[in-house]
């Protein structure tokens, strides 16, 4: 297998003007460039025949990665990457563990270099499921995927991890819980979105058929509040030169339609709060929906209600506050028993916290569940409480 599986311009130039000239090793031991330790790890490597050095490389290959010393990092990375490739046997958790946590630091570094060699690593590895579970096990190494798309990469880049996120949804358990863990039906569907390359939408959209297909009830909400459905639906209108994209985008809208057709109000309520990403969408302010649904909110052990409560605890996006106080409001007021409910869960605590929130529309929507909840609310009363919210920070007495 060749070197050039995985390839950087600044790696290959440098190693081109290594390879064009001996180099004193003694000379650097000598002058303190290099330790003795790694002057006899070179010489054990120098001018040997492939099969020790595949030898020494499994043997020895964490204390190259320890180096501290950029080319040679990437350099180990490269090597160690064509062997982990192409060995025969299945390859073990403690093999794989340093080289992984190299990669994790790669992938989060400022330099180009390293998060470019990384991504690459990843894309030769993947296709062995033990290494796509290593990978999966490796939390913070799969977070800085995420996070390369968060930050607007290159069309190439984009590519690269969305393969990677691609291979890792083969497995099972990756797609029943990657969205729950880093949020990514919506952000791919906006790198999808903004794509100008087919070769991106098509990775993405293959990453969408692997969540349908191996988990459903856990990724179909996040896609029904994404709006992946309109998506598909305007994908399959364009021209696309390849075939695979063409089927892929076919199978997802026909799915996508088929299991949300049936749905009611109530589910896609239910769907958009499991995602988290809380919209003001007409559901909201619907006081039909809420006389007939806010007791639903009890059902498994109040499973809504607490999903509510979460987001007011966990959430920064002022738009997911302002909705979230909004319902809690809509749900004690077509449930009078729901007060004590919301004060036993902790949830009028986290309401009236947030009257002093930043966000004048938090502070509103947080002020008008709070009278609701201390029987203090009076319809004629919202104008002049929506005026005082927006202008003050300070929250009100009670």
């Amino acid at each position: 297998m060749s070197i050039t599986l995985v390839s950087n311009p600044y790696l290959d130039e440098t190693s081109a003007k290594i390879r064009a000239k001996p180099v004193p090793w003694e000379g650097y031991q000598r002058a303190g460039l290099i330790t003795s330790e790694e002057l006899s790890l070179i010489k054990k490597v120098e001018r040997q025949p492939r099969a020790k050095i595949e030898s020494l490389h499994a043997s020895d290959g964490p204390t190259i990665l320890e180096s501290q010393d950029d080319f040679v990092q990437l350099k180990a990375t490269q090597i160690l990457t064509v062997l982990l490739s192409s060995e025969k046997s299945p390859l073990q958790p403690q093999q794989l563990r340093p080289f992984l946590n190299t990669l994790a630091l790669f992938v989060v570094n400022p330099s180009p270099n390293k998060r470019d060699i990384a991504v690459q690593c990843l894309e030769a590895i993947l296709s062995r499921p033990e290494c796509r579970q290593a990978v999966w096990a490796n939390a913070s190494l799969v977070g800085g995927l995420v996070d390369i798309l968060r930050h607007n990469p290159t069309p190439q880049m984009s590519y690269q991890v969305g393969f990677c996120l691609w291979l890792l949804t083969f497995e099972q358990d990756v797609a029943e819980q990657i969205q729950k863990r880093f949020d990514i039906i919506p952000l791919l569907v906006d790198v999808a979105q903004g794509a100008a390359k087919e070769k991106v939408i098509r990775v993405i959209v293959a990453t969408f058929r692997n969540l349908v297909s191996k988990a459903p009830q856990a990724n179909l909400p996040a896609m029904l509040v994404a709006q992946l459905l309109p998506f598909a639906k305007n994908l399959s209108g364009r021209k696309w030169t390849d075939e695979d994209i063409v089927e892929d985008i076919q199978f997802l809208r026909d799915e996508l339609s088929a299991r949300f057709e049936s749905l009611t109000t109530y589910d896609e309520y239910r769907s958009e709060l499991l995602s988290g990403h809380l919209s003001w969408t007409p559901v909201h302010e619907s006081d039909l929906f809420w006389k007939e649904n806010a007791t639903r909110l009890n059902d498994n052990d109040y499973e809504l209600l607490k999903i509510l409560i979460r987001l007011l605890n966990e959430s920064n996006d002022p738009t997911v506050l302002a909705v979230a106080s909004h319902d809690i409001g809509q749900y004690v007021k077509h449930y009078e028993r729901g007060k004590k409910i919301l004060t036993d869960l902790g949830g009028k605590t986290r309401v009236m916290e947030l009257m002093s929130h930043p966000n004048p529309d938090v502070r509103y929507q947080a002020l008008i569940s709070v009278q609701r909840l201390c029987h203090a609310f009076v319809a004629t009363d919202e104008g002049s409480s929506k005026s005082l919210a927006k202008k003050s920070a300070t929250p009100l007495s009670i």
